[in-house]
């Protein structure tokens, strides 16, 4: 669930998690993502994503560090596949398996010619 504080909104996932973004337009959408990722450890970790139009891979830490990507999002469903090989944040209490934290995430049209 989505959580909020301090540093806006977030939700955490596990080692790894899906998010769907839907284009009801019969045309493509040039569109910017943005958000935050984190993990609770210092040690860098591999950070993947992947989706029409999005293919990276970095290294995060527990400091936020913003993304942005710009795209055609294709009409209809697209599934965005995120990971991250950090290890499990420790949280007594919590029994959720939270790895790494997506924060403030916005979609937004840009202008621009679709690709």
């Amino acid at each position: 669930g989505e959580e909020t504080g301090t540093i806006g909104t977030w939700h955490w996932c596990s080692a790894s998690c899906k998010i769907a973004l839907v284009n009801p337009s019969t045309t493509p959408a040039h569109v910017r993502i943005t958000m935050g990722i984190s993990t609770g450890h210092d040690k860098p970790s591999r950070f993947a994503i992947k989706g029409p139009g999005i293919s990276d891979t970095l290294h995060t830490t527990s400091g936020l560090r913003a993304l942005s990507y710009i795209f055609d999002l294709p009409t209809g469903k697209n599934v965005f596949r995120m990971s991250c090989d950090a290890p499990r944040v420790s949280a007594p209490g919590d029994p959720r398996n939270m790895v790494f934290m997506v924060s403030n995430f916005s979609l937004n049209r840009v202008s621009g010619e679709v690709k």
